[in-house]
C-alpha cells in the first residue's frame, strides 16, 4: 500500500494495551479507549500513576492472586447460573492484611472492555444493606457487655413483636436453641433479643467502634 504512493495514506506507530490473562479480572482492571485514555477500573483509578513518564520503569503491583481470581470467577459464574440470579459479587480478602486477593462481579466484562453507561460494578460500587452480617457483631457486643453468655438459649419458634413489627425465624430450630446454634443459623429472634438487652446506646457505640459509621 505504501509503495503505491496513494495520497493521504500512510502508517504510524501506535500503542495498544495488551491483557495477557485474557478476560480474567476484566472488571477490576478496566480498560482504555481507542485513544488510550482510561475508561474504567484500575486503568481509570490509577491513571495518573500509569501515565507518569517518570514511573514507566516501575510496574504497578496488585494484591490479586490470579489463581484465586480464576477460581472465584468460575464459582461465581456457576452459582449465578444455577440459582438463576440476576448477578452476583465476591470480594476475597486476606484477613491478616486486608489485601484484596480476588474481586469478581457477574455479569462480568472481559479485560479491555468497559461500559460506562452500564450498571455499577456490584463488588466495588453497589451499596447493600448490612443484613445478617450485623448479627455476629451484635452477638460479640452482647458477650462483651455480659448481657448474653455461651450458655444462653433462645426460643426461635415464637415470633417476637417489637412495636408494630413482628420478627420470625424463617427456619426455627426449637424453643431452647443455644447461642452458638442460633448464630450459626442466623436467628433473627436471638439477634433481636440480644440487641434489646444491649439497648440502642450500647449497640450504637459498639457498631461505631467497629467502624460501621465511617466510610
Amino acid at each position: 500500500v505504501l509503495d503505491a504512493g496513494i495520497a493521504g495514506v500512510g502508517v504510524e506507530p501506535a500503542l495498544r494495551r495488551v491483557y495477557p490473562q485474557g478476560a480474567l479480572a476484566g472488571q477490576v482492571l478496566g480498560a482504555v479507549n481507542a485513544e488510550g485514555e482510561a475508561a474504567g477500573g484500575l486503568e481509570w483509578g490509577l491513571n495518573t500513576r500509569l501515565t507518569d513518564p517518570a514511573a514507566v520503569d516501575r510496574p504497578v503491583r496488585l494484591s490479586l492472586d490470579m489463581r484465586l481470581q480464576f477460581a472465584v470467577e468460575d464459582e461465581l459464574a456457576t452459582a449465578t447460573r444455577d440459582f438463576r440470579a440476576q448477578g452476583g459479587a465476591v470480594v476475597l480478602l486476606d484477613g491478616r492484611t486486608g489485601e484484596v486477593l480476588a474481586l469478581a462481579t457477574n455479569p462480568a466484562l472481559p479485560a479491555g472492555r468497559v461500559r460506562l453507561d452500564g450498571p455499577p460494578d456490584r463488588a466495588a460500587q453497589a451499596l447493600y444493606e448490612m443484613g445478617s452480617t450485623l448479627k455476629p457483631l451484635t452477638v460479640a457486643l452482647g458477650l462483651e457487655a455480659g448481657v448474653v453468655g455461651l450458655g444462653s438459649r433462645f426460643d426461635t419458634d415464637a415470633p417476637l413483636r417489637i412495636g408494630t413489627a413482628t420478627l420470625r425465624d424463617p427456619h426455627p430450630r426449637g424453643p431452647a436453641v443455644p447461642l452458638r446454634e442460633a448464630l450459626a443459623h442466623s436467628s433473627n429472634i436471638a439477634a433481636a433479643e440480644i440487641a434489646l438487652a444491649l439497648g440502642a446506646e450500647r449497640q450504637t457505640a459498639g457498631l461505631r467502634a467497629f467502624g460501621l459509621y465511617d466510610r
